[in-house]
């Protein structure tokens, strides 16, 4: 059990929602008890006032008293796990503030960190939002959204590597249980690997996989790269510009909640932010979403090497093989179709990260595995239950402290 935590997400990941939504679900359980404080509570000013502010040294020492606050303040309580969060590092007048100050962080002594990461339009989408209703002077390009991850992802690894802690990416749209077992469970995490772009329109292999990734996420704390689905945005501008022309305009590209890849419902698989803004203590739904068609082609698209989209996918996920224990992959030649992301995963599984990676391989529809690319690169189970049994002897590479 990790007893005390220090998470990190960009503004637009909904820390307070996502908070309440853990503490429910733990309580529903009847098991782990959980203390948590958000910083930004803690600061004592007017937070737009904090941010426009040019006084480097005033916004450091403010938040420096405000994390000590919250610290104090979830520790006091007594609880099994103590969880501090926090949407630093700030992004305003193009800096980020304030730096990673170990030190501080330190003396709460966290025995892991966990940066909160969304999809890029949703977060882009809610500051939008809540800039329609409450001018704070918060207004981002796209791009800036991957940026501002990025930088979260930094400043928490820094930290990590400072304190000798793990460093966790998860995404907001995970479901709790996911989270509750990363913090308190020892089981092995697993990286979800399956085909995605090339069967997208595919009712029956979307059912399929869908089916693949409830019973994972029903049983083991499963890192799912459909979570943070950041592709939307490029498939939608990719097939001429979304339903922006609907509405007889063609610079702005229009989203909608079924442009995205469906999840399974449950209550369950009910994610840890879902894809609303909160407005007034009332929930509004995200989507349909309009984003400047300018904005979208800036990460879009790119003539000489991939996208800013598919660098930071393929970042992301790299980063979530690495903080698994083990791969499990989902019919990787489907049909006999190679997914080319599929098969990058697993070989940078087993080349470099050095995981184990356990395979699903249907015989009868995807043909004979040592034919195959795939040749070399896992154990291959033809039969789901006996891939799980296998996994369950996983050993766990970072214990719980």
């Amino acid at each position: 059990m990790y007893d005390k935590v220090y998470a990190n997400g960009p503004t637009g990941t909904e820390l307070a929602d996502l908070s309440r939504n853990l503490r429910e679900y733990s309580s529903s359980r009847g098991g782990t008890s959980l203390s948590q404080s958000i910083v930004e509570g803690k600061l004592g000013v007017d937070f737009i006032t904090y941010l426009d502010s040019d006084d480097y040294k005033f916004q450091e020492d403010r938040w420096v008293d405000a994390f000590r606050a919250a610290a104090r303040e979830v520790v006091t309580q007594g609880r099994e796990i103590s969880m501090v969060l926090t949407n630093a590092p700030y992004f305003r007048k193009s800096r980020f503030f304030p730096p990673a100050i170990v030190d501080v962080l330190g003396e709460y002594s966290p025995k892991a960190v966990i940066t909160f990461i969304e999809e890029g339009h949703v977060a882009w989408a809610r500051i939008r939002r809540r800039e329609e209703r409450h001018k704070s002077r918060s207004v981002f390009r796209l791009k800036d959204m991957f940026t501002w991850r990025s930088v979260s992802i930094m400043h928490a690894a820094t930290i990590a590597r400072h304190l000798r802690v793990p460093h966790y990416i998860f995404p907001v749209k995970q479901p709790a249980s996911d989270l509750y077992r990363l913090l308190s469970e020892i089981r092995p995490m697993v990286y979800l690997s399956f085909p995605i772009t090339h069967i997208r329109e595919d009712e029956r292999a979307v059912r399929e996989i869908n089916e693949f990734r409830a019973y994972m996420h029903r049983r083991f704390c499963s890192f799912d790269p459909l979570l943070a689905d950041d592709r939307v945005p490029q498939h939608v501008y990719r097939r001429g510009g979304g339903r922006g022309e609907e509405r007889g305009t063609s610079d702005l590209i229009r989203i909608e909640e079924d442009d995205k890849w469906p999840f399974p419902t449950g209550d369950d698989l009910r994610p840890l932010v879902g894809d609303h803004v909160i407005l007034n203590t009332v929930r509004e739904p995200v989507y349909p979403m309009e984003i400047p068609i300018d904005q979208v082609r800036e990460v879009a698209e790119s003539t000489d090497e991939p996208s800013e989209i598919d660098k930071n996918i393929l970042y992301r996920d790299v980063m979530f093989v690495l903080q698994s224990d083990a791969v499990v992959a989902y019919r990787p030649y489907y049909k006999g179709m190679l997914s080319v992301g599929s098969y990058f995963e697993m070989s940078y599984a087993v080349n470099v990260a050095k995981k184990r990676v356990l395979v699903y391989w249907d015989r009868g529809e995807d043909g004979d595995p040592l034919s195959t690319p795939f040749m070399g690169f896992g154990t291959f189970f033809n039969d789901m239950d006996r891939l799980l049994e296998e996994l369950e002897r996983t050993e766990q590479k970072v214990p719980k402290q």
